[in-house]
């Protein structure tokens, strides 16, 4: 076999290991009682937590604001110990117009708030605006918002009891939908990453899995002595290696956020790109760090941060399968021969389990998922998800060559 040859059977034999390890924690899913233990109240708590709710706003009107700021006011917790930070951009007045509405509403409610614009036109991302804010917070917890999250009333109550069980950041499951076809298959994907990959990761990485943004509360003398957010596109997930190398403790704690999905088709390919760019970031940070963090840890966020890899190994192997069948049908026997060189023997029923067996289980995982829940009508959609990931695998390959540049998600 030529050199060629050699280094073909290599990438084959990786990219279906990568596919086959990012299936374990599905796997998992199906063994792991699905009880999240964060919620229980502190009841007779000896202090009610001070939070410094922080905005981070670019380019959003008042429509998109008008969620968040209704679910700041619905929450049942005391209103003297919130204050609501909005982070703004210099020169953005689309943004400061519906801030201003925003705070007049959380006058007339008796809630506190702060309205800080950054003058630095350099933006990496959402973690410059979020350390920005850090310098002017005081309250004891850092607590992120976005614009359109719909957060439950009890939120604040529930992270007060987190905090209380000594824990120094929490996290909730961010759901992301709306009526159109891709709004349905990102929901369905959210399903995934929240209800079943992170809740088994949490179980083999000591609770330490990539955070997320929306609903995230850290302990403000912790965020200080790590020296904010990273700068990077995905801060919320890399935080987590952060405070892994410290010790400070995460919790998942389950409570559901909902926040509309991109508005367009093309919005959500580039949220998609700068995810997939910022665990790339992640991923190379976490083996710079190898030798100072927790195996389990490491194992942990590594089947995490291999999101966008697995993606691409998926998009690969079914390629190269695809390709496989079409050139048999086609009689193009030189292509089936080159394949069949690389693919041969035990690495093509490995590569056609995975496409068939593989494909077949995530179906049924997510049905059993859905069911008896209100996604239960998304049901129809699961069928077309293999197709979706396939285009995250084409979305990930091109993340790797587009410019590592923030792009704003329009809603």
């Amino acid at each position: 076999m030529s050199n060629i040859g050699n280094l073909g059977v290599i990438v084959a034999i990786a990219v279906n290991t990568i596919f086959t390890l990012y299936l374990v924690p599905i796997l998992l899913a199906l063994f792991i009682p699905h009880k999240y233990s964060a919620s229980a109240k502190v009841s007779n708590a000896p202090k009610f937590f001070s939070f410094a709710v922080v905005i981070p706003l670019y380019k959003e009107k008042y429509s998109n604001l008008e969620a968040t700021v209704n679910s700041i006011i619905a929450q049942k917790y005391p209103k003297n110990k919130v204050k609501v930070y909005f982070v703004l951009e210099k020169e953005d007045k689309e943004t400061y117009d519906a801030v201003k509405r925003g705070a007049e509403v959380l006058k007339e409610n008796n809630i506190s708030f702060l309205i800080l614009v950054r003058n630095d036109k350099r933006r990496v991302g959402k973690a410059d605006a979020l350390n920005y804010a850090l310098k002017h917070v005081n309250e004891d917890i850092f607590l992120v918002f976005d614009a359109d999250n719909i957060v439950p009333n009890i939120y604040l109550e529930d992270l007060n009891a987190v905090f209380h069980k000594g824990y120094d950041a929490t996290f909730a499951k961010v759901y992301r939908h709306n009526n159109s076809f891709h709004g349905k298959l990102l929901s369905l994907d959210t399903v995934l990453w929240y209800d079943i990959i992170l809740y088994s990761l949490k179980k083999i990485a000591k609770g330490y899995v990539p955070l997320s943004g929306e609903g995230l509360a850290v302990k403000t003398e912790v965020l200080k002595k790590i020296n904010g957010f990273p700068r990077v596109l995905t801060e919320d997930a890399m935080l987590a290696l952060l405070l892994a190398k410290h010790n400070f403790k995460i919790l998942y704690n389950g409570i559901s956020i909902h926040e509309k999905a991109p508005r367009t088709l093309i919005s959500h390919l580039k949220q998609r790109i700068r995810w997939f760019q910022g665990y790339y970031q992640c991923l190379k940070e976490l083996f710079k760090n190898i030798l100072k963090t927790n195996l389990k840890v490491f194992l942990g966020l590594l089947l995490a941060y291999l999101a966008p890899i697995a993606a691409l190994a998926t998009m690969i192997s079914h390629s190269i399968l695809i390709t496989y069948w079409v050139s048999r049908i086609l009689n193009i026997q030189t292509v089936v021969e080159i394949i069949l060189s690389i693919y041969g023997g035990l690495i093509f029923y490995w590569s056609l389990g995975l496409l068939v067996l593989g494909n077949l289980f995530l179906i049924l995982m997510f049905l059993y998922m859905l069911s008896d829940t209100p996604k239960e009508t998304y049901a129809p959609y699961v069928f077309i998800m293999p197709l979706y990931w396939y285009l995250n695998g084409i979305l990930a390959l091109a993340a790797l060559f587009l410019p590592r540049t923030w792009r704003k998600t329009e809603r």
